[in-house]
């Protein structure tokens, strides 16, 4: 029989709480009160220490999607550069005229930092934008945007990153995105911590246009420190120093193991197959060739990586030998006026002269292929393809380079079709 009392310990539905508790810990087996209290005490004390741990839910921010989406969307790119990719046309896109990608160690611990002198973001954009899902404010002038860019590309290469950003004359604010971080955690949905300051230096206790209170920025910048490399906030704080009057900065650490960080003093190289091209497993080579070039289209972005210059590939250079230029207009489009109609500018050419072409075809028929030759210079043939700019499709071959036997015509009917015997 159970009297209830209110003398001593309240009333016994106060200990109702504990009660179930301690009714869980049993596992609904039968055990002694004494066991069945010492057990909810003991289940008590280790909820205790799980809330010390894991901040409530509304002490973070978050996005409204399940703890996975950060890892589970991260491999719509199938190879690490093509997030590489989508990182830099950010950049280029906040019109950034300079970006610099280094490889430094922090606290004993590798990281890849990206810096741009763009525009920058306040706590809002940097919200709406990578801390988010599908949003975007950009216009048709680049092509579609699905605001997905960034928010899949950061865990792609890394399970941790850091978004530092500036707006000239505006407040720094920071952002982290990291898969291990939410998979640690048992909410049901995607933390995002976001911490700004204030001009005083001072985590901002206002309103900055966005549902972010103070309470959330201070945990932010509790959990940031915890798991980032920079254990105080003063050090977080020296990393905007780089950005000057505006800029982004983005930290990544634990990537992913198709970086080799350390194989060139001035590049970021992947593992791949030992027949990739450069494009293939360099950033240096994707760079080169990322966005178009030639003559009367210079780069309005110099990049560098390990503070070497990337020299974009200048493609009326490139391709110096029987070069021809032609320009294409859909037959789709007939019906409209020709100013009006799209039009595409093809350029055909060359990268060595025909002769070295058929010297090498020859060279591999015989076996007499010298050491340090071109080697596969037959096979370096195909379209690069470009929209508004932007490569899309690298060295893709065209149905006659294919024709036989999904390998490009060579030796002697090569040679034959070339004029050359």
């Amino acid at each position: 029989m159970v009297r209830a009392s209110n003398e001593g310990g309240g009333h016994w539905v106060d200990h109702l709480p504990f009660l179930l508790m301690a009714m869980r810990a049993t596992g609904g087996r039968r055990f002694t009160l004494i066991e069945i209290v010492i057990r909810g005490l003991r289940a008590a004390s280790a909820e205790a220490e799980m809330a010390d741990v894991k901040p409530s839910l509304p002490l973070l921010p978050s996005m409204r999607t399940a703890p996975s989406f950060l890892s589970s969307n991260a491999q719509s790119h199938l190879h690490p550069l093509s997030a590489w990719a989508d990182i830099l046309d950010n950049c280029r896109e906040g019109e950034a005229t300079r970006i610099d990608i280094n490889v430094r160690s922090v606290s004993q611990q590798i990281v890849v930092e990206i810096i741009d002198n763009g525009c920058g973001m306040d706590e809002k954009q940097l919200r709406d934008g990578i801390l988010s899902i599908g949003y975007t404010d950009k216009g048709l002038e680049t092509g579609k945007h699905y605001g997905m860019g960034s928010t899949t590309s950061i865990p792609r290469l890394a399970t941790d990153g850091l978004i530092l950003s500036l707006t000239r004359g505006g407040l720094p604010t920071v952002g982290y995105l990291s898969t291990r971080l939410s998979d640690q955690r048992t909410e049901n949905q995607t933390v995002v911590p976001q911490c700004t300051w204030a001009r005083t230096g001072s985590v901002l206790q206002t309103n900055a246009g966005t549902d972010v209170t103070f309470e959330q920025r201070a945990e932010s910048l509790k959990v940031i420190l915890a798991h980032s490399p920079f254990s105080s906030e003063g050090a977080l704080r020296r990393e905007f120093d780089a950005l000057g009057q505006a800029g982004t900065k983005i930290v990544l650490w634990n990537l992913s193991a198709e970086h080799q960080l350390e194989q060139h003093s001035q590049d970021v190289c992947f593992s791949a197959a030992e027949d990739a091209w450069a494009h293939e497993k360099s950033l240096r080579g994707l760079l080169e060739v990322l966005y178009y070039h030639d003559n009367q289209t210079p780069h309005k972005t110099k990049v560098y990586i390990k503070g070497g210059l990337v020299v974009p590939r200048n493609w009326q250079q490139f391709l110096r030998a029987t070069q021809h230029e032609y320009s294409y207009r859909p037959h789709a489009a007939s019906t409209a006026h020709d100013s009006e109609r799209p039009c595409a500018r093809t350029l055909f050419g060359y990268a060595q002269p025909l002769a070295a072409v058929v010297a090498e075809m020859h060279g591999a028929k015989s076996g007499k292929r010298k050491q340090g030759s071109p080697g596969r210079l037959a096979e370096y043939c195909g379209v690069f393809y470009y929209h508004k700019g932007r490569l899309t499709i690298p060295l893709l071959k065209t149905a006659l380079q294919t024709a036989k036997g999904n390998r490009c015509p060579r030796r002697r009917s090569a040679c034959s079709s070339a004029g050359k015997g």
